[in-house]
């Protein structure tokens, strides 16, 4: 009897294990023939589907959906959008389009819950593009297809169906109106770059795509042909303030704010200075000052105005900028010569204030630290500052010192040390007297004179810093380079002339031209 129950358990787990081997392959063939058959057809668009470079991203939504929408303003219609529909004549015939001045177009990009895609920077855009020149400006809305809610990775896959709409729509206008695409600029914000850059891969000689923080979710492990690629356009500039950063753009900009739009609209006010960054390797490198350069096309106006570097594929630019407009500071590198003195090493925080022929800047920490300083060796730092001071003078040097650890006056340790400490003073000079069979030693109480401390019995001294010789910088050169004039300029140390004296902490010493 056990032995036909134990056989029946065995069958029922065979059973069990057959039924969900079945069922777990035919989940896997529905999932694959799921795969092989989602695709989505719109004439004349093309065919979607989700196989790669796609295949992490859900299905587009339809065109219908999406609700691509061109809309055309110009000097004649500043204030009024007049829609223009693909394949429509009338619609093209009835508004200010002109064919002999140059088109630019600007994308949003995700909108999450917002009715209206980024209104502030579509109309400042439009306002000051036609402020500078007589063009025809449009704004592609593609919100039925970028408010999507939390769901980004929807937004990423209909970024394709807006991106072929705008293809679409540009080689119609090109066949109506016989205009060339290199007078087009496509100017993409987030996913919007992204729209630029594929609708860009379907087009010949588009003229620039402009990329402003373009959008890393859904793209970043894509093939060049499946996003924002240098080959997309003639010129192609991205500006990077968010951290996301795809590598293999033709021109890419580094600035230390989040808001790549509001950068790109300064740069459109001509009453703002332009926005100059300098070619660099690495963000670490421009940190330390040593790309200053502006030879051999290494330095380049951001925004509107940026051009293209000759005979160079790829370049990183790299600038700093104000949290606010105008974003523009000015740059220099800082070279200081330390020579050789009684010290080692020493750690320290150094300061500078830049004085010239228009006014001085405020006093501005060197590499925002605490560093290590040695002699015979040379620091380079990079500085920025909002004040203009025109053609450099001289320059105030300071460093201060650490502080010393703080020493707990309420321990074991504190008091034992003080009392050790009163204990080993020999006795100089006082009145031996015997107190309950001890001798004490009573010094005599010091009233102070004008300007002096009072000094009674064994009263410590009072708790302050003192510093040794050890305790000075020896500065020799201060050698500072304008970003903007390149010009370069070389300041001494007036206390050089006494080769044995150094800089204590916290004095400041004014170096002038030499």
């Amino acid at each position: 009897m056990l032995y036909h129950d134990i056989i029946g358990v065995y069958r029922q787990v065979w059973a069990f294990l057959a039924i969900y081997v079945q069922l777990t392959l035919s989940a896997i063939a529905a999932d694959d023939s799921a795969r092989q058959e989602d695709e989505l057809c719109m004439p004349p668009l093309g065919c979607f589907s989700t196989a790669p470079p796609f295949s992490h991203l859900p299905l587009p939504w339809h065109r219908e959906v999406v609700n691509t929408k061109f809309l055309l303003r110009t000097r004649s219609n500043p204030d009024e959008d007049h829609q223009i529909h693909t394949g429509n004549m009338t619609s093209l015939m009835t508004s200010n389009f002109e064919d002999r001045v140059k088109t630019y177009i600007a994308i949003h990009g995700f909108t999450l819950f917002s009715a209206i895609p980024d209104t502030h920077w579509r109309f400042e855009f439009t306002k000051r593009l036609l402020e500078r020149e007589n063009a025809n400006v449009f704004f592609v809305d593609w919100q039925g297809g970028s408010q999507t809610g939390v769901d980004a990775s929807q937004a990423a896959s209909n970024v394709r169906v807006a991106a072929a709409e705008l293809a679409h729509f540009c080689t119609w206008i090109q066949n109506q109106t016989g205009v060339s695409l290199e007078s087009f600029h496509v100017v993409g914000f987030s996913f919007g770059s992204q729209v630029a850059g594929l609708a860009g891969g379907q087009l010949s000689n588009l003229g620039r795509i402009t990329g402003l923080d373009p959008a890393a979710y859904g793209f970043e492990d894509n093939p060049p042909d499946a996003q924002l690629d240098e080959t997309d356009a003639m010129f192609v500039d991205v500006i990077h303030t968010d951290g996301e950063v795809i590598a293999g753009w033709g021109l890419d900009w580094y600035c230390d704010h989040s808001r790549a739009y509001r950068l790109f609209l300064d740069t459109m006010d001509p009453s703002t200075s332009p926005l100059r960054a300098y070619r660099c390797d690495s963000y670490e490198r421009f940190l330390a000052g040593t790309c200053m350069k502006c030879r051999a096309n290494r330095c380049r106006n951001l925004g509107m105005d940026a051009s293209r570097v000759p005979r160079k594929k790829h370049v990183k630019m790299y600038l700093k900028t104000t949290g606010q407009s105008p974003y523009r500071v000015y740059h220099y590198s800082v070279k200081i010569h330390f020579r050789p003195g009684r010290y080692h090493s020493y750690s320290g925080t150094l300061y500078v204030t830049l004085h010239g022929t228009q006014g001085n800047t405020e006093e501005i920490t060197l590499s925002g630290a605490e560093l290590t300083i040695e002699p015979r060796k040379s620091r380079t730092f990079l500085v920025t500052t909002v004040r203009t001071v025109g053609r450099l003078q001289g320059v105030t040097f300071r460093w201060a010192a650490p502080l010393p650890p703080q020493e707990d006056s309420g321990s074991w340790f504190s008091w034992w040390r003080k009392k050790r400490s009163v204990d080993d003073v020999p006795p100089l000079s006082g009145n031996r007297r015997s107190v309950h069979g001890k001798q004490r030693v009573e010094f005599p109480v010091k009233e102070r004179r004008e300007g002096q401390d009072v000094i009674a019995g064994n009263q410590h001294r009072r708790n302050r810093r003192s510093y040794s010789e050890d305790d000075v910088l020896y500065v020799r050169t201060i050698r500072i380079k304008s970003g903007l004039s390149q010009e370069r300029f070389r300041l001494c140390n007036p206390r050089e002339r006494s080769r044995t004296e150094g800089i204590p902490p916290n004095q400041s010493v004014k170096f002038r031209a030499c």
